[in-house]
């Protein structure tokens, strides 16, 4: 008796602080019921990521095709929606949610001659133990993600997939079949005209202790991803902040040799300038050194992924410390006109005069200025 009136006690206070929360201050991804025109039964569901945008897709149960829905508040829980069907506009619905659970409105024709009153309805979301319900975090150096989980049954659930990878963005939403601590999606997405066998976006979704493990089993393009992106990866259920570096190790693909080389070329050119490096050094790789140098040091050169000529650097350095440094930086509002090269150096012989490596590489960028440090 005493656990249950714990519970109610925590539930009631769960929806006072969701009363007191506007709806599209709340991230979720929601399925609802209802209807337009109490005539035409529909199916929706909404995704909100609390970025002023609203988007998701709905069906009309009679027919079973999924329409796309994107569209943006514009007050307070007052939103409106485009759909989309056969690759043109063909509706809105301009509406408001009275509470995070139903959402009343009107649907408009694209031509604009069909003005149709609609009411959905979600169920109201009991918190079960199963641990799936909330929000997720993919947390990367380099890379970013969320994963909206909603409306858990004990045989699916609603998710919203939303991943950044080397500046390539991947978003899917759908629902997927639970068992237990696993969901797996499996569905077209995307097809190519008159594809006979077209690949389906085929996610699962495995629910640990404190995070989900997300596996992509599936071509990008299936998922209708960008080129780079994927869904693959560890999403925890906080946000977890974790600085970029510059590894040191004896492996090719670590940026510098020795803990010491590191150490002084952090100390030499500051933090800030120093994540601005590690950024910039994502995807590493070893070049030759110029002849015309004069002296023996390694080369690594870098950049991230599909932002070639805007987030690249390269680094040299010797056995005794010294190094020779250049990355892309901006220094303005107008990020494309106001790239600029910094050059970093801790030997005074090349203060101004950079080595002939280095300036192989600045040569690529002659619209940008070089900034000597």
């Amino acid at each position: 008796m005493r656990n249950s009136l714990i519970i109610i006690i925590l539930l009631a206070f769960s929806d006072l602080l969701q009363a007191q929360q506007s709806v599209q201050e709340q991230s979720f991804i929601r399925q609802y019921e209802g209807s337009i025109d109490g005539k035409y039964a529909i199916s929706m569901h909404l995704v909100n990521w609390e970025n002023g945008i609203i988007m998701g897709d709905y069906y009309y149960k009679k027919v079973g095709k999924k329409i796309t829905l994107y569209g943006e508040f514009t007050d307070i829980d007052v939103f409106v929606m485009n759909e989309y069907a056969d690759e043109g506009m063909s509706g809105e619905f301009s509406g408001m949610f009275t509470n995070p659970f139903t959402i009343k409105g009107t649907w408009t024709s694209a031509d604009g001659k069909r003005n149709l009153p609609f009411t959905l309805q979600a169920p109201a979301e009991t918190p079960e133990n199963t641990g799936w319900d909330g929000q997720w975090h993919f947390n990367d150096v380099w890379d970013g993600g969320s994963l909206l989980i909603g409306s858990v049954t004990k045989d699916s659930l609603s998710f919203a997939l939303s991943v950044v990878r080397s500046a390539h963005i991947g978003e899917i939403w759908g629902t997927a079949a639970r068992r237990g601590n696993e969901a797996v999606f499996r569905q077209v997405e995307f097809a190519w005209d008159g594809e006979e066998n077209p690949e389906p976006c085929y996610l699962i979704f495995n629910l640990q202790d404190d995070y989900i493990q997300v596996e992509q089993q599936s071509s990008s393009m299936a998922c209708g991803f960008g080129m780079r992106a994927y869904a693959t990866g560890r999403f925890d259920n906080r946000i977890i902040t974790i600085k970029p570096t510059l590894s040191y190790g004896p492996d090719d693909a670590d940026i510098f040799t020795t803990q010491q080389q590191h150490d002084i070329f952090r100390q030499a050119v500051g933090d800030e300038i120093y994540e601005l490096f590690a950024y910039n050094m994502q995807s590493p790789f070893r070049p030759e050194q110029s002849s015309l140098d004069g002296f023996q040091a390694t080369v690594v050169q870098g950049a991230v992924q599909g932002m070639f000529s805007v987030n690249e650097a390269i680094i040299m350095y010797d056995k005794t410390g010294k190094f020779w440094a250049a990355t892309i930086d901006n220094e303005g509002d107008d990020y494309e006109s106001s790239l600029v090269i910094r050059y970093y150096t801790n030997n005074t012989k090349h203060a101004l005069k950079w080595p002939q490596t280095i300036g192989n590489w600045i040569d690529n960028f002659p619209d940008y200025p070089v900034r000597h440090k």
